[in-house]
């Protein structure tokens, strides 16, 4: 299995005290709301490889899933990539 980087565009709460909430990501033309946020942490992602990121671990629809902001503010998700041999 082989993963990407998928950039993806967040809609963004931003506190008073300049903190960043994601409230929803848009991949592949729709949008999916961000349920709860469960964790919150500096990490590196698991799949792709590269810098350290802030790292949202995110309920989805009932899922977990890690949502990635980049030190430049560009956010992504890892998506397995599909491999036709």
């Amino acid at each position: 299995m082989q993963y990407i980087k998928a950039y993806v565009a967040v809609t963004v709460f931003v506190d008073e005290q300049g903190q960043t909430t994601p409230l929803s990501v848009f991949y592949d033309g729709r949008q999916y709301v961000i349920d709860k946020i469960k964790a919150k942490r500096k990490a590196p992602p698991l799949h792709v490889g590269g810098l350290i990121t802030t790292r949202y671990d995110c309920l989805i629809r009932g899922k977990e899933r890690a949502l990635y902001q980049e030190i430049t503010g560009r956010w992504f998700v890892e998506i397995m990539q599909i491999q036709n041999d």
